[in-house]
Formats: structure tokens, C-alpha cells, sequence
């Protein structure tokens, strides 16, 4: 088993929130008849969940071992509750078999059947990469004991289809798309608000286009503005002074672009360049 694995996804680090990479520790716990009979650290490779010697069953018809992740230097609070984060790895987070190997030893190994969902599989999958299979941090606590009533409410609305370059250099900001939020049951004359961010696959510190939408072709790094403020990207930024008077409310603001200009935008060859950009929004009433 690949062991060098990492939490992905956006963490409150004093008191901002920032995207970062976090390194896990991988433990297994092993449990017979309800007796924990160890507890260890897996390694890269092959790591043994049970004593080396002996039979650790004592006539019970079966053993049971979890796999923990384990982050032993972010204390409580860290992680953000309701986010959506991804475990990686190297080489992309496949499966792990358990086996055991026959009495008296030997080279070969005979794979364990292990439950999953209720099919009996030789593999065991810790987690789909792909698509929209991610784990999240859930509200802890009993549903009488949630203690917010009012809701959010985020969508683009006025998502234009393309825009003419020209209108995003020279000092011209092209308008996008505009950010809209709608708070609903909520305190009359309270003031909400929420962190957000936006970020895309592309890599670098930049946002960047790419000719027909592919990131393997020539870029065209830009700027992006919510409401006239710079956004950097992966950077939250707060959206405050959101007042609700009779409990509702429902705020825009404009979203724009502007085309970085120099030796990249000279040289980009005639062609359609688009990029596809992810907001994300943590109310802060709810941490």
C-alpha cells in the first residue's frame, strides 16, 4: 500500500482560509471479538496487522480491520466543517488487499475476501478520485441540536456566453457573469456574511485561458474582479454588509475579467480561449 497520502481541500489556518495539501499519517486497527489485538502505523508496501506468530483468531471466526487517517499536527478546527475535500496520493488513490500468509509459512499469500457495501470483493477500494465521489465533514450533532434557521442561497446568473478581448484589455474590464446571494429566514437587520473564493484546474498563481478550452494549449493568463475587488485566485475573501429587514434579501454583484497583457497576449495565435472557474462559499454563521 502507497502510504504517502495527503487531505486536499481548503483549511482554516489562522484564521484564513487558504487550499492546502495536508499530510496524513495511515494507521490500521485490528479487532477480534470485540478485543483490539493491535494497532499500528502501515508503511509503504506490506505491513503486518497482526503478531507475527501464533493464532490470533482464539476460535473466533473472524477478524476486523479499520483503516484510520490520522493528521497528528493541525489541532481542532482545522479542517473545515461542510467542506468538501479529496484524499490523494502520488500515484492517484487506488485500492489495498489484505492477505495472510498459510501456516508455516511460505512465500505465497492468500487474499482475504473483504465486505464493501455488502459484496464480498478481494479488493477493497478506499476511495474513488474521480468524478463527484469526494468525503466531506458533516455537522456534528443531533438535528434538534442545529442551531442556525436561516438559509443561503448562491447562483451565476447573467453567465454570458463569450466576450470580445478587445473589452478585456486597454484598461476595459469584460463583464462575465454576476455572483447572487439570497438569504432566507433569516434575523431582521443581522448582519450576514460569507468567505468566498474562486478557483480552476489550471495550474500556477494566475487564471488562465486556454485555446479551444484545453489546458495542453496556449494561455492566456487573466485577471478576475467581484465587484470591482481584485480576486486572487485560491484566496477566500469576505462578502460582508448582507442585511435581510424582513428575513430575505438577495444581493448581485458583478463579476469581471481582465486579459494580463505583454509577450503571451501578442503572440497568442487567432482562436477561441475559454476557462471553466469554481466559487466557493463558507458562510460564516455556520462555523
Amino acid at each position: 500500500m502507497d502510504t504517502n497520502i495527503s487531505i486536499s481541500g481548503y483549511v482554516n489556518y489562522d484564521g484564513q482560509y487558504v487550499l492546502a495539501e495536508t499530510p496524513v499519517e495511515v494507521w490500521a486497527i485490528t479487532q477480534v471479538g470485540g478485543v483490539f489485538k493491535s494497532v499500528v502505523q502501515l508503511q509503504n508496501g506490506s505491513t503486518n496487522l497482526a503478531p507475527n506468530a501464533g493464532n490470533i483468531l482464539n476460535n473466533q471466526s473472524s477478524m476486523s480491520s479499520y483503516i484510520i487517517l490520522i493528521n497528528t499536527t493541525k489541532g481542532y478546527g482545522y479542517f473545515i466543517p461542510g467542506m468538501v475535500y479529496t484524499i490523494t496520493n502520488s500515484n492517484g488513490l487506488g485500492s489495498f488487499t489484505v492477505s495472510v500468509d498459510p501456516q508455516g509459512g511460505g512465500s505465497g499469500s492468500v487474499p482475504v475476501p473483504i465486505v464493501v457495501d455488502g459484496q464480498v470483493l478481494p479488493e477493497a477500494p478506499i476511495i474513488n478520485v474521480g468524478g463527484d465521489v469526494t468525503p466531506d465533514i458533516p455537522f456534528e450533532g443531533d438535528d434538534d441540536d442545529y442551531p442556525f434557521t436561516h438559509e443561503f442561497l448562491f447562483s451565476i446568473v447573467s453567465n454570458v456566453d463569450s466576450f470580445d478581448l478587445y473589452d478585456a484589455i486597454g484598461g476595459r474590464k469584460a463583464a462575465i457573469a454576476t455572483a447572487q446571494l439570497q438569504v432566507s429566514y433569516g434575523v431582521p437587520n443581522k448582519e450576514y456574511r460569507v468567505q468566498i473564493a474562486f478557483t480552476s484546474s489550471a495550474p500556477g498563481e494566475l487564471f488562465e485561458m486556454h485555446l479551444n478550452g484545453d489546458p495542453s494549449q496556449y494561455p492566456l493568463p487573466y485577471y478576475l474582479y467581484l465587484d470591482g475587488e481584485y480576486m486572487p485566485k485560491n484566496v477566500f475573501t469576505l462578502w460582508d454588509g448582507i442585511f435581510a429587514p424582513t428575513g430575505n434579501t438577495m444581493v448581485q454583484r458583478p463579476i469581471t475579467v481582465v486579459v494580463q497583457e505583454g509577450t503571451l497576449l501578442d503572440g497568442a495565435p487567432q482562436g477561441a480561449y475559454s476557462d471553466t472557474v469554481t466559487v466557493l462559499i463558507i458562510p460564516l454563521d455556520s462555523i
